[in-house]
Formats: structure tokens, C-alpha cells, sequence
């Protein structure tokens, strides 16, 4: 705020209120979209030869990232599952 009103004050125009450009954090496993994930789930863990039928999330972004050579957190896939879920508009009645 300090920084912010500094600068408006030295200026005295609107455009010094806004924000520089941030290079901020780049996304994480941006290839990795949701669509991704949830074809890579459209076939049991077995077919990929693990020895299990039933993903977790875990395995699941461990199989991504061997996959696609991008890594991804668990909490990430579990994020991006989830908003895919929020995402569908409920049924009207």
C-alpha cells in the first residue's frame, strides 16, 4: 500500500496505480490439463502393467510425470480433478 500510494503521489495519474507486470510463478505441469488426466483414467492402472485396478492420486501423478516428463504434485492432480467436478453445471429440475 505504501509503495502503491508513493508512487500515485510522485505521479499524480490513475495509471500509476496499477499494477507492473509480474513474471510470477509458472504454472505447475501447465501440459498436464484436466482433460489429460482424466483420459489417462479412462484405463485401469493394469493396463499401464501396475499391479493394482484402482488409481490413487499419488500413482496417478507418479504415471504423469514417467509419462509426459513433467512433474506434478498429487495435491495438483487431486486440484485439477476437483475443479473439473465444479466446473459441470448441475442439472435443473
Amino acid at each position: 500500500m505504501y509503495f502503491w500510494l508513493e508512487r500515485y503521489l510522485r505521479a499524480r495519474q490513475v495509471e500509476a496505480l496499477r499494477d507492473a507486470p509480474r513474471s510470477g510463478r509458472p504454472p505447475a505441469a501447465a501440459r498436464i490439463t484436466a482433460e489429460l488426466i482424466f483420459q489417462e483414467l479412462s484405463c485401469p492402472p493394469s493396463d499401464w502393467g501396475y499391479s493394482t485396478h484402482t488409481w490413487t492420486v499419488a500413482m496417478l501423478a507418479a504415471h504423469l510425470e514417467r509419462r509426459y516428463g513433467c512433474a506434478i504434485h498429487p495435491d495438483e492432480v487431486f486440484a485439477r480433478i476437483t475443479q473439473q467436478f465444479l466446473a459441470v453445471p448441475a442439472a435443473s429440475s
